[in-house]
């Protein structure tokens, strides 16, 4: 599928689902929908408060305060206007390894794993539901030391900072703590963890089975009676703010359940990525990969975003659309021998 000429005659087309969404605390303000944000921003800091996420503290010689931003979203994961969001995020770019932090690495299930789970619970016919986790980061408990520069706009004129509790969304730890915490709270309610994917937890008692796969903060639980599902999520409500829905949509995968069988598509987010790169109108063909051409002319200036292009479509082969696996792999091969071949040209005519 060939990228129309317009990438050559004006920039990067902005999606109709890209509306405006300030990018500050001054543009929110500034806005038409500012009650709106201002709303949101104290819901979040009453969010804080009731998890216990810091203190207030005076700054001890030697140490620096981190500053912290807000960021506004108004969407829900498929692109609709869900509502209006905010979140405080604390500037981790700026802590410092071995004060700050130490180990950061978190594991997420394998959408393989998902698509496991999802055959497993066709065959068994077994109820299938979703949650998420509300404001998951902030149920992680610290271990390090860190200090906060008040929230941006609810500074109350002091030089106090914030010592954080928990853990808060920005620290390059945060997703660490949590997976911790929701590990703690999953091997207590009698689960094994997966050893081919530490992000998957099952339960087997007698005939009755039950199985959870976690992606950060969002769960796909699968359980062989009502029963079972039940007691999970009331043992879930009763440590965790949740919201549990019909497994209908997950990581981007829409989920169809019938008698005995599952179906699932990206067709939502196959629709945006058409809309997002200007082909809404482009032709369509018999299998992915009908042509291939190979330009080894004059490279034309262009503003077609090729990496981000290249990892939505890596992102469709991993989920749901293995046959594009081979064209995307083969795209990706043709780039880089003409930047290699480019490049040697280049170097050539310096040495020269």
């Amino acid at each position: 599928m060939k990228a129309p000429d317009q990438y050559h005659a004006r920039p990067f087309p902005l999606s109709s689902f890209d509306q405006f969404v300030p990018q500050s605390y001054e543009q929110a303000l500034q806005s038409e929908e500012s009650p709106e944000w201002k709303n949101v921003m104290k819901n979040e800091l009453k969010c804080m408060e009731d998890h216990d996420v810091w203190e207030m503290a005076e700054l001890p010689k030697g140490r620096q305060a981190i500053n912290n931003k807000w960021i506004f979203i108004k969407r829900n994961p498929d692109g609709l206007i869900e509502r209006y969001k905010a979140r405080l995020v604390i500037k981790g770019c700026n802590q410092k390894s071995g004060i700050d932090y130490y180990d950061t690495f978190s594991p997420i299930a394998r959408l393989e794993t998902i698509r496991l789970i999802l055959s497993i619970t066709a065959k068994h016919n077994m109820k299938l539901k979703h949650f998420d986790v509300a404001s998951a980061f902030l149920n992680g408990h610290l271990e390090e030391e860190i200090f906060m520069k008040q929230p941006v706009g609810f500074e109350d004129g002091t030089n106090r900072v914030l010592k954080l509790k928990k853990c808060l969304y920005g620290l390059k730890q945060a997703s660490r703590c949590w997976n911790r915490k929701f590990n703690q709270f999953m091997v207590s309610q009698g689960f094994s963890i997966s050893n081919e994917d530490p992000c998957v937890y099952f339960k087997i008692d007698g005939e009755e089975k039950i199985i959870i796969a976690l992606y950060i903060a969002d769960g796909l639980v699968t359980a062989t009676t009502d029963e079972a599902m039940r007691k999970f999520i009331e043992a879930l409500e009763g440590n965790f703010k949740i919201v549990v829905k019909e497994a209908t949509f997950y990581l981007g995968c829409e989920i169809h359940q019938g008698d005995g069988f599952i179906t699932i598509n990206q067709v939502a987010f196959i629709k945006k990525l058409l809309e997002k790169y200007g082909m809404e109108s482009c032709n369509l063909v018999a299998t992915p990969m009908e042509h291939l051409r190979m330009e080894m002319g004059e490279k034309k200036e262009t503003t077609f975003p090729y990496r981000s292009c290249v990892g939505a479509l890596l992102y469709l082969a991993v989920g749901t659309r293995p046959d594009l696996a081979f064209s995307i792999g083969c795209y990706r091969g043709v780039s880089n021998i003409l930047q290699k071949q480019m490049l040697a040209v280049k170097e050539s005519s310096t040495l020269s």
